[in-house]
């Protein structure tokens, strides 16, 4: 739950990951492919927008990826079903208690438990907490693998209103250097 939180990957890019994709040392993680559930059968394919992409993760995270790496090939899954060993199931929906993704909410949130927090909402976190990090659009939009620009500011552009506060104190800065403090642009 944590990479997805704090990285934005989507679902089956996390599924697809490999110990070997993570790079402990420079805090990234290289997402080569995507692995998604087809008439109960996993498809290892490319990713969604057909490229490779590299993420960063925080130094928080490193210890947990450290534990998810340790001991596995470098083509290993990064993050198996523990009982079976292959690629986790999003089963049954996020409010199921059969789910992973509702006992992985129960442990890390326990009576606050959101029902209805869905594992594409931990992609929509990453990005409110780099918005709000002070990340421009361009890291948002590298971070989450989006193919331009454009995408991130379509689907987050609420969360870049507080960057016209920003910009309206620097501009006052720079008036404020230029003509003086105190002084006004009176017509």
């Amino acid at each position: 739950m944590l990479t997805l939180g704090l990285c934005g990957l989507r679902w089956g890019e996390l599924e697809g990951l490999q110990a070997g994709d993570v790079d402990l040392k420079r805090q990234r993680i290289h997402v080569r492919r995507s692995a998604t559930e087809v008439c109960h059968e996993i498809v290892v394919d490319v990713t969604k927008t057909g490229e490779e992409c590299t993420v960063i993760f925080p130094r928080l995270l490193r210890p947990c990826l450290e534990d998810a790496c340790d001991g596995r090939r470098q083509s290993g899954l990064l993050f198996p079903d523990r009982r079976s060993g292959s690629y986790l199931r999003k089963t049954h929906g996020p409010c199921s208690t059969s789910s992973w993704f509702y006992w992985a909410k129960k442990r890390s949130l326990g009576d606050a438990i959101a029902e209805s927090m869905t594992i594409h909402d931990l992609r929509h976190t990453c990005a409110s907490l780099l918005v709000h990090a002070g990340a421009n659009v361009k890291a948002v939009q590298r971070q989450l693998g989006h193919k331009s620009a454009t995408m991130t500011l379509d689907v987050y552009a609420d969360l870049f209103d507080d960057d016209l506060d920003a910009v309206g104190d620097a501009m006052d800065g720079l008036l404020v250097r230029a003509i003086g403090e105190g002084r006004s642009l009176a017509a």
